[in-house]
């Protein structure tokens, strides 16, 4: 069957769209025009990852199968990117020892040529491969977990910052995996999306580093036991926010009494909030709001939440109010 003969490419390109992986390289092998069409389609996605036990390729094999993700035929269709040291056995996710297979792919990551989002979990950063990254202006979105980065101080940043509109940053809590040498490395006026998951020490050891984001809508921190005046100092550098999820695992209930700065007025940079998530400790410092239609309380008890609610008013437009409690007698 003669591909063109039916339909234009553009139609059968949206139909090849909604096919499953398998489908899809099934129906490449039934005529040249249909290859020609899928192809792009099949290698959309790239991801490296352990197997565990089970897996039965050698290191040659998948050396030989990277070098062919990052050849010039296949590696400009390549468009987002998953690289983690993790996989899933026997109901836990399981870390495996680092896979040299990792530097050798973040040194060449410049031959995806077209790659758009970026996940990396585990790995190190060397000095080369931080020099790469900088250079892939198509990047727009960038997950960073329990990467280590090293030789920070001499690292060289891009004199063009990434135009990232998402950002996401999670230091699982290991030593050597720091936030600030990635700051540097998205826009601020680019960025639409953010989300940190920190332990306090790597949140604030460069805290005046963390630029004014001014376009920033939906914000998402989860760190452990950090001062509510420390939170604020952050918070306030994303004034347009309209989703706001801070998740605190903090069990100190005496945290919002600590804090190192001055409690900044949050209530003017967060005029357009819209969906908030939060600890009830947190209620009596961003309430009220008008433009808060929708707001989720998370693990206290009663007693908490009506304490944190006194003498705030409350004549708010909340058409949607999820608590989490417990202890409920």
């Amino acid at each position: 069957m003669r591909v063109r003969n039916t339909f234009p490419n553009e139609i059968w390109l949206e139909i090849l769209k909604h096919l499953p992986h398998h489908s899809l390289l099934q129906t490449s092998l039934t005529a040249r025009g249909f290859c020609h069409l899928a192809r792009p389609l099949l290698f959309l996605h790239f991801s490296i990852r352990p197997r565990g036990r089970t897996s039965t390729l050698s290191s040659a094999q998948a050396k030989k199968r990277l070098h062919f993700w990052l050849s010039d035929e296949i590696a400009p269709f390549v468009h987002s990117c998953t690289i983690s040291r993790s996989h899933r056995g026997a109901g836990w996710y399981i870390t495996n020892p680092p896979n040299p297979l990792f530097d050798v792919l973040l040194d060449n990551l410049q031959r995806f040529t077209n790659l758009q989002r970026l996940s990396v979990e585990g790995a190190t950063f060397t000095g080369t491969a931080m020099s790469t990254l900088s250079g892939m202006l198509t990047l727009r979105h960038l997950d960073i977990e329990g990467c280590k980065v090293e030789a920070v101080e001499s690292l060289e940043y891009p004199h063009q910052a990434l135009a990232l509109s998402s950002f996401a940053f999670a230091d699982k809590q290991m030593f050597d995996c720091r936030l600030y040498p990635w700051i540097p490395f998205f826009c601020p006026d680019h960025l639409r999306e953010l989300q940190l998951h920190c332990t306090p020490h790597r949140l604030y050891e460069k805290t005046q580093e963390i630029p004014l984001c001014p376009h920033v809508h939906r914000l998402s921190m989860d760190w452990f036991g950090i001062p509510i005046n420390d939170c604020l100092a952050v918070l306030s550098r994303f004034p347009s926010t309209q989703v706001l999820r801070i998740c605190d695992r903090s069990s100190d209930p005496a945290m919002d009494s600590l804090g190192s700065n001055a409690i900044p007025d949050i209530r003017d940079p967060f005029p357009v909030l819209r969906e908030l998530t939060t600890p009830y400790n947190y209620l009596p410092t961003i309430l009220p709001r008008a433009a808060l239609t929708q707001l989720t309380v998370f693990i206290c008890e009663p007693s908490e939440l009506i304490s944190s609610l006194e003498g705030l008013d409350l004549s708010m437009t909340i058409d949607y109010l999820n608590l989490e409690l417990y202890n409920l007698k």
